[in-house]
């Protein structure tokens, strides 16, 4: 017979689109003072990064994406239950010495009204180095659903047009553990739907199939491989007693 192991995600990235790749979801998005697309060469996951340019207007922010949706009839956008703690995560860079970061959360009513969160700003970052921004939050009572926002800003002085932010990998996760960066494609992680459309789990334990006959064993078998004994490295066939 063939074992397959049964699991529960160890995670979901309840981000839809976290790298970025799905034109169709019109994300992430910038206000008028940013022009917005994406750049394949200067990324860390998927075929491309978000990229902003400051074309307009003075400050010190060096860029501001929404990564995901703030419309109330949006498919993709990520429902949140009151009062619940979710993390948040991306890479990010800049063109500019000794920039400050920080990650935002918009809690928003069913009927759309947003309050905003401020993540905590990371300071004196090096310019065209990704790092990664991360920050837990405690969904505010009466959100229904939450957007993320991005922030980049300048240590000192105003901006000089034509300043370019980068942003890529998205996480957003239950609980307060910053996790590393996943997706659907990524090895042990699934789709739960389209692929760059729908959230993604990352496997508890990993499914094996079949055992071939030579490997030993491991020591526990119940149907699942157990999770702390060496997997098979062959596998061909399987019996498992009583089954």
């Amino acid at each position: 017979m063939t074992a397959i192991a049964t699991f529960s995600p160890s995670a979901v990235n309840r981000a839809f689109d976290p790298s970025f790749e799905n034109d169709a979801m019109g994300l992430p998005s910038s206000n008028t003072n940013f022009s917005g697309g994406f750049d394949t060469t200067n990324k860390v996951v998927g075929t491309r990064s978000y990229m902003t340019t400051r074309t307009v207007g003075t400050g010190n922010q060096i860029s501001t994406p929404t990564f995901t949706p703030t419309s109330t009839t949006s498919p993709y956008r990520i429902l949140a239950t009151p009062n619940e703690v979710i993390t948040v995560s991306c890479r990010a860079m800049t063109d500019q010495v000794n920039w400050r970061g920080r990650l935002d959360l918009s809690c928003r009513t069913a009927a759309g009204a947003g309050t905003t969160l401020q993540g905590t700003l990371v300071t004196l970052l090096p310019a065209m180095q990704w790092v990664v921004l991360s920050n837990t939050f405690t969904v505010t009572a009466t959100a229904a659903y939450v957007s993320v926002v991005g922030n980049a800003f300048l240590l000192g002085g105003s901006v000089v047009l034509g300043e370019r932010g980068w942003w890529d990998g998205l996480m957003v996760t239950s609980g307060s553990t910053v996790e590393p960066y996943f997706d659907g494609d990524t090895p042990g992680c699934e789709w739960n739907g389209a692929a760059n459309a729908s959230t993604s789990i990352r496997r508890a334990v990993q499914p094996w199939s079949v055992w071939d006959g030579t490997t030993a064993q491991p020591l526990t078998v119940s149907g699942v491989w157990d999770g702390s004994a060496v997997q098979p490295a062959t596998l061909t066939d399987i019996s498992v007693i009583g089954s």
